[in-house]
């Protein structure tokens, strides 16, 4: 059956809604401008043009996936944050507006930074964070550590699409251990960690427990496994005046702040979100240490 892309998206619509998937309209346009190779405008300016049985097909299929509970970012292998676009796939988790609030506050101390700066991302995963700030700030150097190599993959995708390979790099690190001191010592730490209890797993939505990686979920029996291992193990690793900043779940924030004082941590700063949420504690260092230089480039 031939269709035209407006009775096309009219359709895509109404399947969504009746499937009680949110922000419908949206979505439909997200899928029909995907798979048809149009831009989201021209769903409305070339309403009338005739789709392919063949695109019928691919729109029915990717349909289908976001029905069974699929996130639309998977589908479509990449997604908008910070106003850049992504790529991502089921490797790592979808980059969420709350996590821009992360960039904000790092961005806000590499812009009162003269000269160069050196920044850690830890369970980077697709690198949106790192790579957001690093284009904020044209004398960061950012170093992108996750425990999954298929997360780092994504993340070099990212790095190169971006054109930053000569100042973001990647390393294995696992963010639960002590890390080596051949990384060097940095001016910040930005770290999105796994935070959702592990008894809350279960609850999540189905587009959230069934497709997103649990690694980058489970944080622990009360969810501040990787605040505690963080906050304390690579507390060596940050230049004597240097800052860790931590997202957080809701509600977290107290305890994160505690972790961090009781560490040693000082001037504890909290960022709320566009929701008004307290999203990011961010901590510094003063502690006197002779630092540790760089000693090798990381890919």
């Amino acid at each position: 059956m031939i269709m035209t892309v407006g009775d096309t998206y009219l359709q895509a619509r109404r399947t969504l809604k009746k499937n009680q998937i949110s922000g419908a309209e949206l979505e439909a346009k997200e899928i029909i401008a995907f798979a048809a190779g149009i831009s989201k405008d021209e769903i409305i300016t070339r309403g009338t043009m005739f789709l392919s049985e063949g695109t019928l097909c691919r729109i029915n299929a990717l349909i289908e996936r976001r029905i069974a509970g699929e996130p639309l970012a998977y589908i479509l292998g990449e997604w908008d944050f910070y106003s850049l676009t992504f790529k991502v796939t089921k490797d790592v988790l979808i980059p969420r507006p709350d996590t821009e609030t992360l960039v904000t506050a790092a961005a806000e101390i590499l812009q009162r930074m003269s000269g160069e700066a050196r920044v850690l991302d830890l369970c980077a995963g697709s690198g949106c964070v790192g790579i957001a700030a690093a284009l904020t700030a044209s004398g960061a150097h950012v170093v992108l550590a996750d425990i999954s190599e298929a997360a780092l993959a994504v993340a070099r995708e990212n790095v190169k699409q971006y054109s930053l390979t000569d100042r973001v790099y990647t390393i294995l690190l696992d963010a639960l251990e002590k890390p080596a001191d051949k990384i060097g010592d940095f001016d910040i730490i930005v770290c999105n960690p796994p935070y959702i209890p592990t008894g809350e797993i279960a609850t999540l939505d189905i587009s959230v427990k069934d497709y997103e990686p649990i690694t980058a979920l489970d944080g622990g029996y009360d969810g501040l496994d990787f605040y505690r291992s963080v906050t304390k193990n690579f507390a060596p690793r940050l230049k004597s005046g240097g800052r860790l900043l931590f997202e957080c779940g809701l509600g977290q924030f107290e305890d994160v702040k505690e972790i961090m004082r009781q560490e040693g941590y000082t001037n504890i700063k909290i960022y709320r979100d566009l929701s008004g949420i307290e999203r990011v504690v961010s901590g510094k260092i003063s502690k006197n240490r002779t630092n540790v230089a760089f000693s090798e480039r990381m890919v």
